[in-house]
C-alpha cells in the first residue's frame, strides 16, 4: 500500500483546494470536487442540442458544445435536480446522484418539441 492516505473535505475544514497535508506523518491529499460530463440530444438516438443551458440545482449553469456535451465543475458527492433548455424544446427536470465513481451523467434527452420546430423539420 502507497504510504499516503486519501480523503475529502470536511465541510467547515479551512484548507485550500487541492493541497497536502500531514496526517499521522502521511501526506494526505484533499479533494476539493470532482467534474462530470453529459449530453443533450434531440431525440433517444438524436444529435447534439448545442448552445443549450443546463442547470443543477437551480444554481450552476452552463452550455453545452456544438455536440451537446457538457461539463461540470467542482462537484461533490450528492443528490442534484438537472434541467437542460434551449429555445423550441422540451426537458423534464430529473433528480440524479452523482458520485466521483459515475463521471458520465445518463443523456438529458427533449420529451417534445414547440409547433415552430415540427414545421421547421418538415419544410
Amino acid at each position: 500500500m502507497p504510504p499516503w492516505g486519501f480523503c475529502i473535505k470536511v465541510p467547515g475544514e479551512e484548507r485550500a483546494p487541492g493541497t497536502w497535508t500531514e496526517t499521522f506523518g502521511m501526506p494526505v491529499f484533499h479533494v476539493m470536487g470532482f467534474s462530470v460530463t453529459g449530453r443533450v440530444l434531440n431525440g433517444p438516438e438524436g444529435d447534439g442540442v448545442p448552445e443549450a443551458v443546463v442547470t443543477l440545482n437551480n444554481q450552476i449553469k452552463v452550455k453545452t458544445k456544438a455536440d451537446g456535451s457538457f461539463r461540470l465543475e467542482n462537484i461533490t458527492t450528492g443528490t442534484y435536480t438537472i434541467h437542460a433548455q434551449k429555445e423550441h424544446l422540451y426537458f423534464e427536470t430529473v433528480t440524479i446522484k452523482i458520485a466521483p465513481n459515475t463521471p458520465q451523467l445518463a443523456d438529458i434527452i427533449a420529451t417534445g418539441f414547440d409547433s415552430f420546430s415540427l414545421k421547421l423539420l418538415y419544410e
